[in-house]
């Protein structure tokens, strides 16, 4: 008896069975390892997992959750698959877009030649709290460079995939997709051994000498930190692991002093420079002295040491405002206007409110879109207008009309579904892919691999870890060049304890 339930024709895509419920091709040694494993070791090999990342200490911090913050984190023994044949042309839309928000980036904080030609309107920019003047039109131009990425990606029921969301602010998820590509490493060769995958290792290699080759002292060992908001941040386990994972030093804001517009560690051998700077704290926050006065996350003077061109930093502050859905449905014409190129990866259709004709149309057919704000600076506010009551319609459509520029309406489209372990069975779940990319040397590079985001039950359109999903390891089928660099997968328990790269606070915790 087959461990999956029969296949049901359902409105969204597939990602395992194809119109006419067959198998397709890629997934068919995948499926032969699960029918051969049953619920059973499926079972036994759930609990391996869960155990493991208990061991490693794996969490993600939920906010309010009555449960406690620290919530484990969770990884399904089912892989989602692809073959390196579509992933090559994912990758290439990624890069395309990475390029084209790069260039949207530098121009929004330079010659504003969108603006000025009347390609995107000032209000959609302006009104935006990602927006940072203070760190507008430096001489040192290539400090607008966006050298980290992360894009939400899902298949519509066409089967073609759609750019969800842009990620550049601090981009989270890739210590997570590490974790789970090393804790499936541990079961993958008992439950699927025919299946060969792409190799994580050049990427996060690659990744590392585009960090150390920033360095504005030219130093052979410079000093690399990366800045958290602290323990009670939501992916403060990340932080942590990545900054052990990558050779960085985890520091928060306290451990930081400007002087001399330079940026220096606090160590218990004195001060040291810091070269790098990787950015987890928002931009508004990393300097009260110029932007939030309020903030006692970053460091007071910061902003003029960037200005002075003595700290790179990724991603740089103010790289927030390509994180703005207002821009979606403009996409099309800046690809045009700055790339003469087509998007290859198109977008959820979107209407900007601040338009009188789009407006309209979004207050006529409300009852089809998705209504969110364009400033996720805001409390995170996601309106499905089919679930509302006539009186909450209501409310959400005079917020509109109050401020029909700070609103979007969108497609509500379904996710692709992939089949996942709950409860005992396997089921269909909606799904959407993390992809990461870094930029070195004028070039993108995307990684073989990502983070699933699962639903939390089999009928939610909402894909969130807060909101209890779980996640998954991506699969690119295919064979990795040989690569010297995978020993760094085993070197992930090294703590520099080296006095001069131990911060204050550290030690007093100590």
């Amino acid at each position: 008896m087959s461990i999956f339930d029969s296949c049901k024709l359902e409105t969204s895509f597939d990602e395992m069975f194809d119109s006419s419920c067959t198998a397709r091709s890629h997934w068919v040694d995948i499926i032969d390892g699960l029918e051969k494993a049953g619920i059973k070791q499926l079972e036994q090999k759930q609990t391996e997992i869960d155990w493991r990342l208990e061991d490693n200490g794996v969490t993600y911090n939920i906010y309010n959750d009555p449960e406690g913050n620290n919530r484990r984190w969770n990884l399904d023994p089912i892989p989602l698959v692809l073959t390196s044949t579509e992933w090559d042309e994912i990758s290439k839309g990624l890069k395309q877009r990475a390029k084209l928000l790069n260039l949207i980036f530098k121009d929004l904080y330079t010659e504003q030649r969108l603006i000025k030609d009347g390609i995107v309107p000032a209000e959609i920019i302006f009104a935006h709290k990602s927006f940072i003047p203070e760190v507008f039109n430096f001489e040192n131009k290539d400090y607008y460079s966006m050298r980290f990425y992360a894009t939400d990606i899902s298949r519509g029921p066409d089967g073609k995939f759609w750019v969800i969301n842009d990620r550049t602010q601090s981009p989270s998820g890739l210590g997570y997709a590490i974790e789970n590509r090393l804790t499936m490493n541990s079961i993958s060769n008992d439950l699927y051994p025919n299946v060969e995958i792409l190799k994580m290792a050049k990427f996060i290699e690659g990744f590392k000498t585009m960090l150390k080759s920033l360095s504005t002292s030219n130093q052979d060992n410079p000093l690399i930190a990366l800045l958290t908001p602290g323990p009670l941040n939501e992916t403060y386990f990340e932080h942590s692991y990545i900054s052990s994972f990558l050779d960085l030093t985890l520091v928060q804001g306290e451990d930081l002093l400007v002087k001399n517009n330079q940026l220096w560690l606090k160590s218990l051998n004195g001060l040291r420079k810091v070269d790098t700077l990787l950015r987890r704290v928002d931009s508004q926050y990393c300097d009260p002295l110029e932007l939030r006065n309020d903030s006692q996350l970053g460091v007071a003077g910061l902003v003029n040491v960037i200005r002075k061109h003595n700290l790179s930093m990724i991603n740089p502050i103010g790289v927030g405002i390509l994180e703005n859905i207002g821009l979606n449905p403009f996409m099309k014409n800046i690809a045009k206007y700055l790339l003469d190129e087509e998007l290859i990866l198109p977008q959820i259709a979107t209407w900007w409110c601040g338009q009188k004709n789009e407006l309209d149309f979004v207050l006529k057919n409300i009852r089809n879109l998705i209504i969110k704000k364009i400033d996720r600076t805001d409390n995170i506010e996601v309106y499905f207008a089919n679930k509302l009551n006539d009186e909450d319609l209501k409310n959400l459509v005079e917020k509109i009309q109050n401020n029909p520029h700070y609103y979007v309406g969108q497609e509500i489209i379904d996710f692709s579904t992939t089949p996942s372990f709950a409860k005992g069975k396997v089921e269909p779940r909606n799904t959407v892919i993390r992809a990461f990319s870094y930029l070195h040397e004028d070039k993108y590079h995307v990684m073989p691999g990502g983070l699933i985001r699962v639903s939390p039950t089999k009928d939610s359109l909402v894909v969130s870890n807060q909101k209890g999903g779980t996640s998954k390891d991506l699969w690119i089928l295919g064979k990795s060049d040989d690569f010297s660099g995978n020993n760094i997968f085993k070197n992930r328990s090294f703590i520099d304890s080296r006095l001069e790269n131990i911060s204050t606070k550290r030690a007093e915790n100590l």
